[in-house]
């Protein structure tokens, strides 16, 4: 039995094969939105000192209607950068996680 109905990745965050492995043992329903696979990648250890991570050049933000329509009926919300709208969790009664 999955844990989740359904996962919502709101932000590109960047998730490698182990990660989306792990997800889907959590929820047969993992979605997220639709990135543009030609942005380039940088690593930002190019750019600072100490513990970094990946880093999409030119991070469009979602919009506060494709917010909704990616996690208006998911148990789960994955967010980095982008605020969920308060609307959203009030009126979602299966949300139970936010991270």
């Amino acid at each position: 039995m999955n844990k989740f109905y359904k996962i919502a990745i709101i932000d590109n965050i960047i998730l490698f094969r182990p990660q989306i492995d792990e997800l889907k043992k959590m929820s047969d329903n993992v979605v997220w939105r639709i990135i543009n696979k030609d942005k380039k990648i940088i690593n930002i250890k190019e750019h600072f000192d100490g513990p970094t991570c990946n880093l999409e050049v030119g991070y469009d933000r979602p919009t506060e209607k494709e917010v909704f329509e990616l996690a208006s009926d998911a148990e789960a919300i994955i967010t980095c950068w982008t605020k969920i709208p308060d609307k959203l969790i009030m009126e979602n009664k299966n949300l139970r996680y936010i991270g």
